[in-house]
């Protein structure tokens, strides 16, 4: 399976993208310590990872949210190599194998005693199908446009092909490679929302001491207003309140996605954008005196679009909110 990455990292970032089926915010923002002093902490990289690729011509989506056990630029190095072995893994297709290879090199790589939490996830555009794999990370979030209420992900288990029975099952990535994965699937329809988060979001505690847990964030959830582009400006702003206005005192990252209905003139305009390319490429080859084409800007936003995603910059208001 071929993938492009579209947008990944582990520094602040505020941004949305529309892809074949389905819509995506990210937001992150790594811890900023008060004992290091820079000139903009928002430019630090942190502990958290957020990853999202296209992949098979737009009709699947890859995407990862993951922690590194620690915050700022004490991790930021361990953060860095795993996104490296992400990217050298996302074009496994299989799910569990996708995470396994990842977790058996980054026990490889790193040094004893760092491990991150991790839950990753394929949305199969044609079949609104979401698959996910949780490595020890906070549970996903589900919002189903028919109720109109915020749950835990509850979804068929898949079977265990990587790895023997009687393994530890879904630990944190770094700490054994003798461990199974299994996925969940999750039917999703038009208008259902999900949220991928670290764990600074389950770990607000307020004045008082008292954290708000994941059964608390559940709750807190529930009370927002479903609208996708507001939801997670809301859901920080709700958190800050419950901390009684304190720091977070760590990195956070929250993924929103949307479920959209699927087009397939979209896809095959990706294919036949690939082809184009492609045909170009071999040209190039077998003339090299002859220039490669070149498109515009507007042509290339248009390219852009018709690949199924954009930077939102690329985007007119209506394309984010309709």
């Amino acid at each position: 399976m071929q993938c492009l990455e579209v947008w990944g990292g582990n520094v602040a970032t505020n941004t949305a993208f529309v892809m074949p089926g389905l819509d995506a915010w990210i937001y992150s923002k790594p811890f900023a310590d008060p004992n290091i002093q820079t000139e903009n902490h928002t430019e630090d990289a942190g502990g958290d990872i957020h990853y999202l690729s296209s992949c098979a011509t737009g009709r699947i989506s890859r995407l990862l949210v993951a922690d590194v056990a620690g915050h700022g630029k004490s991790v930021a190095k361990v953060t860095s190599t795993l996104a490296s072995l992400l990217r050298k893994h996302s074009n496994q297709v299989n799910m569990t194998r996708f995470v396994h290879g990842l977790n058996r090199e980054f026990v490889a790589h790193s040094e004893a005693g760092i491990f991150a939490t991790a839950v990753a996830a394929t949305y199969w555009a044609p079949t609104n199908q979401m698959i996910l794999c949780n490595a020890g990370h906070p549970k996903p979030l589900l919002y189903r446009s028919k109720t109109g209420a915020w749950e835990f992900i509850v979804g068929e288990a898949l079977a265990q092909p990587v790895n023997a029975p009687h393994q530890p099952n879904n630990v944190p990535l770094g700490i054994t490679d003798l461990v199974s994965y299994t996925a969940t699937t999750v039917n999703m329809e038009p208008g259902d929302l999900m949220l991928l988060y670290t764990d600074s979001m389950i770990e607000a505690r307020s004045p008082f001491g008292e954290f708000i847990g994941q059964q608390g964030l559940v709750n807190l959830m529930n009370t927002l207003d479903p609208n996708p582009t507001s939801l997670i400006p809301s859901l920080l702003a709700k958190l800050n309140e419950f901390r009684g206005g304190a720091d977070d005192n760590d990195d956070v990252t929250a993924m929103l996605l949307r479920s959209t209905s699927f087009s397939q003139s979209r896809v095959s305009q990706t294919a036949l954008a690939g082809m184009t390319m492609g045909r170009a490429l071999v040209d190039k080859l077998l003339h090299p005196d002859k220039p490669f084409p070149r498109l515009e800007m507007s042509d290339g936003i248009k390219k852009l679009k018709d690949l199924g995603f954009a930077r939102p910059e690329l985007l007119t208001l209506r394309d984010i909110t309709s």
